[in-house]
């Protein structure tokens, strides 16, 4: 026993639940290793301080079963119903920045929408064979129209800019 150290019995059991053969072999092994003889104190000193901690009896505060009892009751009871006062508590966060986004965009929309109505209004040159966007797409002045429309007059006349048509011929 004195190559094979009791620490690893020590560690398994506690030292009042070991045989009598096992523990005449710890004494015996003890009696020439330092090292074992401070485990198996501190294994005694353990499970003293463990036996006397055990047999404490701890009171608790006050109110502690008030506290228990009230916690106990709110789980029970659950979450409260969803309402729209607290549906808009939780929202209002990105609710107001949506709004504010809603009404920039809708603003710069009416406003870009207005300076290109001014920047469109060119008055038509009378020419019955003058063909615009709109007067091919929505058909407006039928009367005037050529019925032999090209593809090309069709193509060139919705990709092409109206006002500038002359800068880039």
């Amino acid at each position: 026993m004195k190559d094979l150290h009791i620490i690893n019995l020590l560690e398994e059991y506690p030292f009042s639940q070991i045989s009598d053969r096992e523990r005449a072999q710890v004494e015996t092994h003890i009696a020439n290793c330092a090292e074992c003889r401070r485990a198996l104190v501190a294994a005694q000193v353990s499970a003293a301080m463990l036996s006397a901690r055990s047999a404490e009896t701890i009171e608790p505060s006050p109110f502690f079963k008030t506290r228990v009892m009230a916690a106990i009751r709110e789980k029970q009871r659950g979450r409260e119903p969803l309402t729209l006062f607290s549906l808009w508590k939780a929202a209002q966060a990105l609710v107001i920045p949506m709004i504010a986004l809603i009404v920039i965009l809708g603003s710069l929309t009416f406003w870009s929408l207005s300076a290109s109505q001014q920047a469109l209004s060119v008055q038509p040159t009378g020419d019955p064979n003058t063909y615009s966007a709109e007067r091919v797409v929505f058909g407006e002045d039928n009367a005037n129209l050529n019925d032999n429309i090209s593809n090309g007059q069709v193509i060139e006349a919705v990709f092409s800019p109206e006002e500038s048509n002359a800068e880039y011929r």
